[in-house]
This record gives structure tokens, C-alpha cells and sequence, in this order.
């Protein structure tokens, strides 16, 4: 009896190291479909923000903008669009400065633009 029980956690710890490998498998249909989702952010000063992240299409079509100011209008759009959908480019152009510097530092920031290279 006990070498069955032996055997069985065996097979138990090779069943479980099996399953942490396929979830440890990378997955790029997931990556896509998860850029897809709306993430929220709740800052103090400006409420709960909705946004999508930006995809490697949204970067080659934001590194067509040569002007840097207007790179950062066009990348908050790009980003705030995917959950406010009838967000205008003009509608970015008409918000008070303060109010759009901090909505950039905090979604490049949730986004990963900051985050250290492994």
C-alpha cells in the first residue's frame, strides 16, 4: 500500500510540474486578444481613467507624426479612443494642459513605457 501511495505522489508531482509548464507557455493569440481590453486606472485628481494600450500598428502609425507635441496629442488619443470611441483628435487638441500632461504621464506609465528591460 504504501508503494502506491508513493507512486500516486509521483505522479501527482508530475502531473502539476506539467500543467505550471503549459501555463508557463507562451501564448501570442492571448497577448492579442488581451490588447484588446479595457484597462482602468483611478487617480486622485482625476477620477477613474479608461484606456486601451497601445499595439505595435498604433506605434508605426504614431511614429509617423514628426512633431513631438503633436505625437503626445495623437498617443493619448490612440489610447483613450479604444474606451471613449466618439473621442476626437480636436477633442484631445481642446483639454486643458495641466489635465492632458497628467493623463500622459499616467497611461505611458500604466502602459509599460517606463518599465525597466528584464
Amino acid at each position: 500500500m504504501a508503494k502506491s501511495g508513493e507512486e500516486y505522489k509521483r505522479k501527482l508531482e508530475a502531473y502539476e510540474a506539467e500543467e505550471k509548464a503549459k501555463g508557463d507557455l507562451f501564448d501570442p493569440k492571448a497577448l492579442v486578444e488581451s490588447a484588446k481590453t479595457i484597462r482602468t486606472v483611478n487617480d486622485p485628481e482625476l477620477g477613474v481613467i479608461k484606456f486601451g494600450v497601445l499595439t505595435m500598428k498604433d506605434l508605426l502609425d504614431l511614429n509617423k507624426v514628426q512633431d513631438d507635441q503633436k505625437k503626445s496629442i495623437v498617443m493619448l488619443h490612440m489610447m483613450l479612443v479604444k474606451a471613449y470611441p466618439d473621442l476626437t483628435v480636436e477633442d484631445i487638441e481642446k483639454m486643458p494642459a495641466a489635465e492632458s500632461a497628467r493623463l500622459i504621464a499616467i497611461l505611458t506609465k500604466q502602459s509599460g513605457f517606463l518599465k525597466p528591460a528584464r
